[in-house]
């Protein structure tokens, strides 16, 4: 697929960002590992986005999107098609608002704090924005790495909330390249899971917030939960988040460290001895290392506790 691409450059002329080919993967998943991918493309805004996905339907190219690669696993063998990588995307067509100069976040006018922000947007720059004007609703980010539209599309969250919680709607741009604003009610957030229509990528989404009445406890709990999540989570290390959904009643975490699994390694990919829902990487560690720990804790989890894992990690590439 790559040389019939290569072969075909001139007619990605009219693309403004990136375009790269047999790209590792592995320069862009927070767990650094996952093979090449045939074509990469890093559009600069929607529109952009939308000459690419023109351009893939035309060669009959599959696409994928992603954002900050904080919750994605790419196999050994990369991924055939095109990925779509939506970290740098800028909003366009401000909707009456005033822009930050990075053209990220848009704060529309008027008393009610109501915020439309880039898909590309990261958790933590959006959690900071937060903190330091006042305004309550995300404090459950803290910890949380990645981007906007990851947030939205796996409705990322902790047991503090979840993104899907302060979600007033979403702007996509769909598989067939018309670009179409859904309500969050239409979007059937649940644990873990949005319904977004198949193929489409999140451009931007709007997010309700409001005025916190006491500021300063407002940052002191979310450093305090901060602290928590990095004595209790190994985030110093390459990881990919959590690796498995918890189960209804349980934690997914405790039901790997009561099966004895905290610390198993194989390769260079480790079960955190600090977290049981954690996969690192050690240094060199493989796909095929995580995805190995990935079974060995399903299997084991089920024979001793008879409880199924799902995975929470999005695993993508050719098997």
């Amino acid at each position: 697929m790559a040389d019939i691409a290569i072969a075909q450059l001139s007619e990605w002329k009219g693309v403004r960002g990136k375009i790269a080919f047999s790209e590792p993967m592995s320069t862009y998943t927070s767990l650094k590992v996952g093979g090449p991918a045939d074509l990469y493309f890093a559009p600069v805004d929607a529109e952009d986005l939308a000459e690419i996905l023109t351009l893939c339907q035309k060669r009959g190219i599959e696409w994928l999107p992603f954002g900050g690669g904080c919750n994605l696993l790419v196999t050994g063998k990369g991924i055939r098609g095109a990925v779509i990588h939506l970290k740098h995307l800028i909003l366009s067509g401000a909707s009456g608002g005033v822009l930050d100069a990075l053209r990220q976040w848009e704060l529309f006018p008027g008393e009610e704090i109501r915020l439309r922000l880039s898909a590309a947007l990261a958790l933590p720059r959006l959690l900071n924005l937060a903190l330091e004007r006042g305004w309550g609703g995300v404090e459950f980010l803290a910890g949380i790495p990645g981007t906007v539209g990851g947030a939205v599309a796996m409705n990322a969250g902790t047991r503090l909330g979840e993104f899907g919680d302060v979600v007033e709607s979403v702007e996509i741009l769909a598989v067939e390249g018309r670009f179409i604003h859904l309500p969050a009610e239409d979007l059937f957030f649940s644990y873990r899971h949005c319904e977004l229509p198949a193929g489409s990528a999140v451009i931007s989404a709007e997010i309700s917030l409001y005025a916190h009445p006491d500021p300063r406890e407002m940052r002191a709990k979310t450093a305090e939960y901060m602290q928590y999540r990095r004595e209790s989570q190994p985030l110093s290390k390459p990881n990919c988040g959590s690796v498995f959904k918890n189960p209804p009643g349980y934690k997914a975490g405790a039901l790997i460290e009561e099966c004895g699994l905290k610390g198993q390694r194989i390769g260079d990919a480790q079960i955190s001895d600090l977290h049981g829902n954690f996969i690192v990487n050690l240094g060199e560690a493989k796909s095929e290392d995580v995805l190995a720990l990935i079974e060995l804790a399903k299997g084991v989890v089920c024979r001793e506790l008879k409880i199924e894992l799902e995975e929470e990690v999005r695993i993508v590439g050719e098997k």
